[in-house]
């Protein structure tokens, strides 16, 4: 596992999701899809809750205010209702921001940094390491603006990916 390798997956994911939230409206952001699932906002709140968290393993400081972004946070009911989402416009400029923050911070971070024990693990591995966090951070972040870029076409946008 290399910091150059994670900052280029990183930099692709985020290349895409902002080309795929560049047209999009605060109010097609806030549409579910029919059957279930969340919204375009849901999802960037929710790459930007996680953002955070990143930025704190990173040692720098947070892009928003982590109360802000509970309602996007795992294990929420997925919904930010068009009265407490936050603008999307907003969560733009945040998802910038934080990936030029997470840019920087691995930039700083010594390959050595990555072998050494994660202070958490999201599903309770006892052998996580800081690499194979980030790692899970690349999959989650690519997981997502897929399915941003799906809902983007089902409001009628062209894909991002031709």
């Amino acid at each position: 596992m290399h910091v150059d390798t994670l900052k280029l997956q990183l930099g692709y994911a985020q290349h895409l999701l902002a080309a795929s939230l560049a047209d999009v409206t605060q109010a097609e952001s806030l549409r579910r899809p029919e059957g279930g699932g969340n919204s375009i906002n849901w999802l960037a709140g929710h790459l930007l809750d996680a953002r955070n968290g990143v930025l704190k393993l990173l040692g720098a400081a947070p892009v928003m205010d982590e109360a802000r972004l509970a309602p996007y946070r795992r294990g929420s009911t997925g919904q930010a209702e068009a009265a407490g989402a936050l603008n999307l416009d907003s969560l733009r400029d945040a998802l910038a921001a934080s990936h030029a923050a997470i840019k920087a911070g691995l930039s700083a971070l010594p390959e050595e940094r990555l072998r050494e024990a994660a202070p958490f693990s999201p599903f309770g591995r006892d052998d996580e390491t800081v690499g194979t966090l980030l790692a899970g951070v690349v999959f989650h972040e690519c997981y997502h603006v897929g399915q941003v870029g799906i809902l983007r076409r089902e409001l009628g946008k062209p894909g991002i990916i031709r």
